[in-house]
């Protein structure tokens, strides 16, 4: 659950670069990235430190899959698509942070949780 305010920010700078306004649809957005992200780092807690990297195809093709899907909508330039802008960008942008913070900061956590276990 750590990770969901993470993604917040990247979804919140990438509405920030394009110059649009949060708006309700930006949130519905935001629910559904943080649906995704905590997908993303549940798949990878569950491997817990040591088998990390057996997971990482996982979850990094899991995010490109998405962005990289979701990547023409952003740079469409026609009337229909800019009612669906505002959501893409807050998925783009926030699962392109998000899963930097998956990969790094559950991983660490436990890690120090395992370390602090053993003193």
């Amino acid at each position: 659950m750590m990770v969901i305010p993470f993604s917040l920010i990247g979804a919140i700078w990438g509405h920030l670069l394009h110059g649009i306004t949060l708006t309700m649809i930006s949130v519905v957005g935001m629910i559904g990235m943080a649906g995704i992200i905590i997908n993303d780092s549940i798949v990878l807690v569950t491997t817990i430190v040591d088998r990390t990297a057996e997971r990482l195809r996982a979850v990094f093709l899991t995010t490109i899959a998405t962005v990289g899907g979701l990547g023409p909508l952003l740079f469409e330039q026609s009337r229909q698509v800019t009612f669906l802008k505002s959501t893409v960008i807050t998925l783009i942008y926030g699962l392109g942070f998000g899963i930097v913070v998956v990969l790094m900061i559950p991983p660490t956590m436990i890690a120090i949780q395992t370390m602090w276990a053993f003193d």
